[in-house]
């Protein structure tokens, strides 16, 4: 399943790194291993990787800062970030850079094709235009139409800007700042937000988009 997946690898760690390059191998992926970010980021441009796994601290970039760097142009790439610890802040973080997981070394077999096997449902999602928030309703992101039982339901300006937004990334949060700066460069009041929510889950299957407290939002497709 993994034959043709190509992975880059960033851990400073020389005991780790050869542990994990066996995991992979084991799982017939092929792979590029790094031990700092900044040579990451220099294999990243070259190689193209589907898949990268990078530790959240090590030389040069540390993995939210490569992963910063590389969301600056690239949505799609997977990214998987692995850390000695878990951290708060380091988590919000990762959920704002749209990483597919963070996992905790020494991090098992198991865990890592979880993982990939997450990564790579992602890629198949993004080559299908049709975005299904459940067994029927959908959303053609090259029409750019919006279909609810099997009729074009209508979005204004700002619901379409804000639903394309969600589906971007979907399962990642979208910071209040992020959503003000997309659709009100000259800033926005709470009632607009509410409102603008509101009138769009009225239009949408119920518990699409989920308010996370204090972040911002984020829309639950169909697994």
């Amino acid at each position: 399943m993994f034959r043709n997946i190509k992975i880059l690898y960033a851990e400073d760690e020389t005991f780790i790194r050869e542990n994990m390059i066996e995991l992979l191998e084991f799982l017939s992926v092929n792979v590029i291993a790094v031990d700092n970010g900044n040579e990451a980021y220099i294999k990243y441009k070259k190689e193209k990787p589907d898949i990268i796994i990078a530790d959240i601290e090590m030389e040069g970039l540390n993995g939210l800062e490569l992963t910063e760097l590389i969301r600056k142009t690239d949505k799609k790439v997977q990214i998987i970030i692995t850390t000695a610890y878990t951290n708060t802040e380091y988590l919000l973080k990762a959920v704002e850079l749209n990483i597919v997981k963070y996992l905790v070394k020494p991090v098992p077999l198991l865990e890592i094709e979880k993982a990939l096997n997450i990564c790579i449902s992602n890629m198949i999602k993004e080559d299908n235009p049709k975005k299904f928030l459940n067994d029927k309703d959908y959303y053609d992101t090259k029409l750019n139409r919006l279909i609810i039982n099997d009729e074009e339901v209508y979005l204004d300006y700002n619901e379409k800007i804000f639903f394309e937004l969600l589906l971007k990334t979907p399962g990642r949060v979208i910071s209040y700042d992020e959503l003000e700066n997309t659709i009100w460069q000259d800033g926005m009041s709470n009632s607009a937000v509410r409102s603008l929510v509101f009138n769009l889950r009225k239009k949408l299957p119920e518990g699409c988009i989920k308010n996370i407290s204090k972040l911002g939002y984020k829309l639950i497709l169909k697994e």
